[in-house]
């Protein structure tokens, strides 16, 4: 069984962002090291300006490292995407795992219906080629360079792993 659903002792819910910059097989073990992850991905990145939407779906290995990710731009209220193109994104990165991570314009970090809907059409898709959906996590930027996030997997949306 994976580590990622082991809890942590505490919880950082918003945070600072540290200096170093995503590395390639960086160990992913806690949805933190995820919002951290969206965060050195689409810094800098943004061109539609602050207020779009951004995906970024995070692939890993069997030791949570991180093999590649796909991301999405959207608007100002939504970013479209096709869970074939996910899986396909997954299958050739060789994932065996994935977490979602996305932003919300607003700078809310609670969970739209469509959210929790879309994330369930996802832990579906994935399984069906043996991909786990570790977590699916909405990130919010701080004005003072840090982030807040919320996670579906520890407010217990998620399915747990079969023993």
């Amino acid at each position: 069984m994976s580590n990622f659903f082991q809890k942590k002792s505490i919880s950082l819910r918003k945070c600072q962002r540290p200096t170093t910059k995503l590395i390639p097989d960086a160990v992913l073990s806690t949805s933190y090291d995820a919002a951290l992850a969206f965060a050195d991905i689409v810094e800098g990145k943004l061109h539609s300006g602050p207020a779009a939407e951004n995906l970024v779906v995070l692939f890993l290995n069997a030791q949570n490292n991180l093999n590649n990710y796909y991301r999405i731009e959207g608007t100002v209220d939504h970013a479209a995407v096709y869970p074939r193109e996910i899986v396909s994104a997954a299958l050739d990165s060789n994932a065996v795992s994935a977490i979602m991570v996305h932003n919300h314009p607003s700078g809310q970090t609670g969970f739209s219906s469509q959210d929790v809907s879309f994330t369930r059409r996802m832990v579906d898709a994935l399984k069906t080629v043996d991909i786990t959906l570790h977590d699916s996590i909405v990130v919010g930027f701080l004005e003072t360079g840090g982030i807040t996030y919320s996670s579906m997997s520890e407010q217990g949306y998620m399915p747990r792993p079969q023993t």
